[in-house]
């Protein structure tokens, strides 16, 4: 049962945080407009999310589950880009990883999971971590952006449950759904100013939207069969102490005290809940 392999679903998450984690390196090389940025990547990893079910001849279906997650992806990468505008980064992203506090209580409502000690436990220390990390530059200011962060960190959180819940055909047709409604909108709201194309940047562009967004949906995809949502969404956390480092290797941003406190929290608690088996599922008990 894949259920019982839950190491081969850490080590495919642990590849899609070390890919997400190239995010705000290559943000930073690319000088194109938020909605640019996010509807011609959507367009590029839709485009390799599409020929990959071809190649694992996985067909495209449209049934309500699959438009709810196209709709949730959607909504989680244009509100995280809106949200990083009306507020601080250092907020949005806070708030938007918040979504294992949602999982939980999203899962128990309308999925019946329950959860044990051991993951209240890493849920608590893992949005600890993520808050200290930002202590430094949190503000109070950007309610707007604040409440669209919270609402981005819920969406994000029933991807990962639906995505859970469907199989395979379903849950990458949902993911592609999401990729083509993002590209759509993105390029729609960005014609008015539209981005400077060179063909480093376009490059760079399709580059990102392949190993950043495509292959890393792609990988999570199967991740999920191995490893349950609570385990996919902890071990994903690991970008956000991953994204930094690029950044400080390529253009010497040095990580302050509180974000390698921070990592050090993220890195032990998400380490300590999988030793300790928490990514293990119980016979007949259906937990996150």
């Amino acid at each position: 049962m894949r259920k019982n392999k839950p190491y081969i679903g850490m080590l495919m998450m642990l590849a899609c945080a070390l890919l997400w984690s190239l995010n705000g390196l290559s943000i930073k090389l690319v000088p194109w407009g938020a909605m640019a940025l996010a509807g011609w990547r959507g367009l590029a990893a839709a485009l390799a999310l599409f020929a990959a079910m071809r190649l694992l001849k996985y067909p495209v279906r449209l049934k309500p589950r699959t438009l709810l997650i196209g709709l949730c992806v959607c909504a989680t990468g244009l509100m995280y880009i809106v949200a990083n505008r009306l507020t601080t980064a250092a907020n949005a992203i806070v708030l938007q990883y918040t979504s294992p506090v949602w999982m939980m209580a999203l899962g128990m409502v309308f999925f019946g999971r329950r959860y044990r000690p051991l993951d209240y436990g890493a849920v608590v220390f893992t949005v600890a971590g993520i808050a200290l990390f930002f202590f430094g530059e949190l503000t109070p200011g950007g309610i707007t952006g604040n409440i669209l962060a919270i609402a981005d960190g819920c969406t994000l959180a029933l991807v990962y449950l639906l995505v859970g819940e469907s199989d395979e055909p379903h849950r990458l047709s949902g993911i592609l759904l999401g990729l083509v409604l993002t590209a759509l909108v993105g390029i729609l709201l960005s014609l008015a100013d539209p981005p400077s194309v060179t063909p480093a940047s376009a490059a760079l562009v399709a580059a990102m939207g392949v190993f950043q967004l495509g292959l890393p949906y792609a990988l999570y995809s199967v991740a999920i069969n191995y490893c349950p949502p609570l385990g996919c969404v902890l071990i994903g956390s690991a970008e956000i102490v991953l994204n930094p480092v690029w950044v400080w290797l390529a253009v010497g941003e040095a990580p302050d005290v509180f974000a390698l406190a921070g990592g050090a929290v993220i890195l032990a608690t998400v380490t300590l809940w999988c030793a300790l088996g928490g990514a293990k599922l119980k016979e007949g008990l259906p937990l996150s």
